[in-house]
């Protein structure tokens, strides 16, 4: 990861099922300082981690949105609500948390906010 453009490592993820769950009794700020000062510790240039927290409930919808859109299937907030019931606020929630972890690429020509995954 940092001989090249870095990448993602997801805590909470089980390896084989893509179970999310979670961290258990850990404290979730302890958590990411081990992993942060671990990180610091072990590389050489010195690597600055970017670690971002989501709850459990954030983590298990958007597991379902990448579950519910496969391939290079197309999708936007109304594609999100219509499949998976969502409203309006959770469509785009989830939405702006994919593209936080950079999961998923803008699509051109298919309309404003349409997207498809990148993983």
């Amino acid at each position: 990861m940092t001989n090249s453009t870095g990448g993602k490592i997801f805590i909470g993820i089980e390896d084989k099922t893509n179970e999310v769950i979670g961290i258990g009794e850990k404290n979730p700020f302890r958590l990411t300082d081990d992993i942060s000062n671990m990180i610091f510790d072990s590389c050489t240039p010195i690597i600055d981690p970017e670690i971002t927290m989501i709850s459990h409930v954030t983590a298990l919808n958007i597991k379902t949105v990448i579950e519910s859109f496969s391939g290079e299937e197309v999708f936007g907030r109304k594609e999100i609500k219509e499949r998976l019931g969502y409203k309006d606020s959770k469509a785009g929630f989830l939405i702006e948390k994919i593209q936080e972890f950079e999961l998923i690429k803008a699509v051109r020509g298919q309309g404003k906010g349409k997207y498809c995954f990148d993983i």
